[in-house]
């Protein structure tokens, strides 16, 4: 619908002026990142702290629904505190509690494919990053375990599936 961020590594600034107008026809802002490559690693990271988002945002959803409280009223309560990210503010509501669509519109395959290379890159630094590690290992098993091609959404069914309540 041409509302992308675009991110972009270029090492030869006279291109630019070729590429932009193209960009123009998918999204409206555009984010140099640095030299070629820059962007592909920027783009994982940045899905690294989507994907953790989203997966606390639906464990919180599990604690909220067992304790019986009022899903929708929780949202409310991320996104008017410091709890608010992309997921609480554009796929729970819209996507996950609405028991309509619960594709947002990204598949888990894909998520899966950016937390391997988030988790290769701090590897090859040496960077201890336990939660990056904790959230691949969660996308990494959601996705062996969920039906080929499912939506990063049903993230949220993994989870549900997973769960043993206290008796």
């Amino acid at each position: 619908d041409g509302s992308l961020s675009i991110m972009y590594g270029n090492d030869r600034p006279e291109l630019e002026r070729k590429f932009l107008p193209i960009f123009a026809a998918m999204g409206k802002k555009f984010i140099p990142t640095g030299p070629t490559g820059s962007a592909h690693t920027m783009k994982c990271l940045n899905n690294y702290l989507y994907a953790a988002g989203l997966l606390a945002a639906s464990e919180a959803l599990l604690i909220a629904e067992a304790h019986g409280l009022d899903l929708e009223r929780l949202v409310d309560v991320f996104n008017a505190s410091s709890g608010r990210n992309v997921a609480t503010e554009t796929k729970i509501k819209q996507h996950m509690l609405n028991g309509k669509n619960n594709r947002g519109g990204f598949n888990i395959d894909l998520m899966e494919k950016d937390l391997a290379i988030a988790q290769e890159l701090k590897e090859q630094i040496g960077i201890d990053a336990k939660q990056l590690e904790l959230c691949y290992k969660t996308w990494n098993e959601a996705k062996s375990l969920l039906p080929h091609n499912s939506d990063n959404l049903e993230i949220i069914a993994y989870l549900k599936e997973k769960q043993s309540p206290l008796d």
